[in-house]
C-alpha cells in the first residue's frame, strides 16, 4: 500500500498561505517494507524445545514440540513488545507526538 503524499497548508491572519509548492521537497526516505527475525530452536534440559529470537535476546519461550514452540514464540514477541512499550510510555513527555507503526509478522 502506498502512502498518500503529505499536503501542508498553513494560514495566518494576513490571509497568506503556504502550500506544498512553496516548501522545498526533501527526498523521501525508502525503508524496508519487511523485517526478518530469526527464531532459534534448541533442546532444553527437560527435553522440551526452547525458542528464542536471535535479534531480540529477551524473547524466549519453551514447549514440548517445535510446532508448539513456533506458535508460542509469536506470543512471546507480542508480550515483549507490550512490556517495552509500557516502560517507554512512562518516559514520554507531554509535548511529544505519537504515531502508530503496524508491523506484520508472517
Amino acid at each position: 500500500m502506498r502512502s498518500q503524499p503529505l499536503t501542508i497548508r498553513c494560514c495566518s491572519s494576513s490571509r497568506s498561505e503556504v502550500t506544498r509548492r512553496s516548501i522545498p521537497r526533501r527526498p523521501v526516505a525508502q525503508y524496508a517494507t519487511a523485517m526478518e527475525l530469526h527464531v532459534v530452536f534448541e533442546p532444553d534440559e527437560a527435553g522440551w524445545v526452547r525458542a528464542t529470537i536471535e535479534e531480540l535476546p529477551g524473547v524466549i519461550t519453551c514447549a514440548p514440540t517445535i510446532e508448539e514452540a513456533r506458535k508460542l514464540v509469536r506470543d512471546a514477541l507480542d508480550e515483549w513488545l507490550l512490556a517495552l512499550t509500557s516502560d517507554e510510555r512512562a518516559a514520554i513527555g507531554s509535548e511529544a507526538t505519537r504515531e502508530t507503526l503496524t508491523l506484520s509478522v508472517a
